[in-house]
């Protein structure tokens, strides 16, 4: 019976210390709001997922979700996370097997050709944090055990498994404890975030052309043995998948052993009967047109600073992709709107009845607004004048059974406006609670029934609640003052 006793009393210790485990682990560690955002799709959305964009930064940067599903139809998720490897995505994909499954995966290859890195310690702060900021967002379990003793040096074990240990300091943060705490999920959010707003400047640009350099990038037997642990756990879960090779700035790419390399890889890849599609030899995405900084800048050039693409970049390098997915997907017949992503046209494809739009505005140093913004924004039913003139506001649009209801906002001073207290706001009568304010003075946050939506920069946001249904169910946020086209945010 003694035994027994013992017995019972370990699996109950061993029961509360997972659960104590789980609640430190999510209100104490620390975590990194986009990279929780991407792990989050993994464990709080239920249905399967139509694609899986995964892979390192270069796969961040490069492939835009948010046009893939308009345009498709389809529900996408990204997991790709800065400095992942071959090893992460593997883990990953695990995860999401175990928990949603997906029909296909878009994997961006940069990683292969970068040798897969021993395990590392707590000493190798920069990929230690990587690894830390996705080790955190996923639930304890054998699966994560397996992937953090893959990860890690045994010293650092514990570091991953239980982030609580290291994190001890940030109990004495209360507004990082409070931000855990209400943390709320938002389903409509890709995880992604895309501020590469110009393009490469001319300095580093010039060093690339010019220095006499040579990069010699590297594909060793550990990157082919992940790879076909991917591909092997992918078929397993009847799934597909596309080998893709993101931009790469030319006059990078051809003083290295980029080419040459690639052309192995591309027959070992295809031997295993692999879709690859290498958009530095099939576009031209890549190459640089050295039009520094100036006010086509941003318009026309496709590349950022650390071989990443700029958003016009990530546009080109998404309506190259797409294609290719259609076809896996078997989506016959879409059209690609040469403005589908632009200011004028999203305002068009609102529908608005049975809607509430609300509309807030941040340009804290008041820059100048493109006139090919006016129109839009008069759409909006928002003043023109006001908004040059100001620099915060916001602006409310209640689409009801008897017509519109319109209340705007316009201040030079710190915007903090709480639709419940304010006399003249109150009068709107909302069926959801709306708080819109300045966030330390640098950007807009609007709170919807507690759930917060910030994109941390000057400019419009643009949030679409259904009556029906309860909920945000569209989100827009437009730089009005470097471009009108749309950037993702998380």
């Amino acid at each position: 019976m003694g035994k027994y006793r013992i017995l019972i009393k370990s699996m109950i210790f061993t029961m509360i210390f997972l659960i104590v485990l789980s609640v430190t682990n999510t209100y104490f560690a620390y975590h990194h709001p986009v990279t929780r955002n991407k792990i989050d799709q993994i464990f709080k959305v239920e249905e399967k997922a139509d694609i899986v964009i995964i892979g390192n930064s270069h796969a961040d940067r490069s492939f835009n979700p948010y046009i893939i599903d308009n345009i498709l139809g389809t529900e996408s998720i990204v997991l790709a996370t800065p400095g992942q490897n071959l090893k992460q995505t593997y883990f990953l994909l695990e995860e999401v097997f175990n928990n949603r499954g997906a029909e296909l995966i878009v994997l961006e290859m940069f990683s292969f050709i970068h040798a897969v890195p021993e395990k590392i310690s707590t000493d190798n702060e920069h990929a230690f944090n990587n690894y830390r900021d996705i080790a955190n967002e996923i639930p304890v379990s054998l699966l994560k055990l397996e992937m953090v003793t893959s990860l890690v040096k045994p010293e650092s074990v514990m570091e991953l498994m239980i982030p609580i240990v290291n994190s001890h300091e940030l109990w004495k943060d209360l507004d990082k404890i409070k931000s855990n705490v209400t943390y709320k999920f938002d389903p409509n959010s890709k995880g992604s975030v895309s501020l590469l707003k110009r393009s490469m400047p001319q300095e580093n640009a010039d060093q690339y052309r010019n220095d006499d350099y040579f990069h010699e990038y590297k594909t060793t037997e550990d990157n082919k043995e992940w790879f076909k642990k991917i591909v092997e756990l992918i078929n397993n879960n009847d799934a597909h998948i596309i080998t893709v090779m993101a931009p790469i700035f030319s006059e990078f790419a051809v003083k290295s052993n980029y080419f040459e390399l690639i052309d192995r890889n591309k027959a070992y890849i295809l031997d295993q009967g692999i879709d690859y599609f290498d958009m530095n030899e099939e576009t031209r995405i890549a190459e640089y047109n050295f039009n520094f900084m100036d006010e086509e800048a941003y318009k026309n050039d496709k590349i950022n600073s650390n071989q990443h693409l700029s958003n016009q970049g990530s546009y080109e390098a998404t309506r190259a992709i797409l294609p290719k997915i259609a076809e896996y997907m078997g989506i016959d017949n879409y059209f690609w709107n040469e403005n589908e992503y632009d200011f004028d046209s999203y305002l068009n494809s609102i529908e608005k009845k049975g809607k509430i739009l609300i509309v807030g505005y941040f340009n804290k140093d008041k820059k100048e607004i493109p006139s090919e913004a006016f129109e839009g924004i008069e759409k909006l039913g928002m003043n023109l004048e006001k908004i040059k003139n100001n620099s915060s506001g916001f602006n409310v649009r209640y689409y009801n059974d008897n017509g519109v209801d319109v209340k705007q906002y316009f201040t030079e001073e710190k915007l903090d406006a709480d639709f419940k207290e304010h006399p003249v706001l109150s009068e709107l009568e909302l069926p959801f609670d709306l708080k819109i304010n300045n966030l330390n003075n640098k950007s807009m946050v609007i709170n919807v029934d507690g759930k917060m939506y910030n994109t941390a920069r000057d400019g419009l946001m643009i949030l679409v609640y259904d009556i029906e249904k309860q909920k945000i169910v569209d989100k827009a946020f437009f730089d009005l003052t470097e471009s009108l086209i749309r950037f993702m945010w998380y």
